[in-house]
């Protein structure tokens, strides 16, 4: 059980101090970054993150950026 506890403060501690760098371009391809709006959830708490996603590298990301913005 301790071990548990302990890997539950080692994530909450992850997201607290976690940010995402801001990357502008795709290390793969060069396309301009979009940031897809994403919100953690774990042990009543919530993290709203920005992840990068290359449309260009995966255009199916397109619909869920579009879709969130709109949502």
């Amino acid at each position: 059980m301790a071990q548990v506890r302990e890997l539950s403060l080692s994530i909450t501690e992850f997201l607290n101090n976690s940010s995402v760098p801001r990357v502008r371009r795709c290390p793969g391809c060069g396309a301009i970054m979009e940031y897809l709006p994403v919100t953690f959830h774990f042990d009543g708490e919530a993290w709203d993150i920005g992840l990068p996603v290359c449309t260009r590298c995966e255009p199916t990301a397109l619909e869920l950026i579009e879709h969130r913005r709109v949502a």
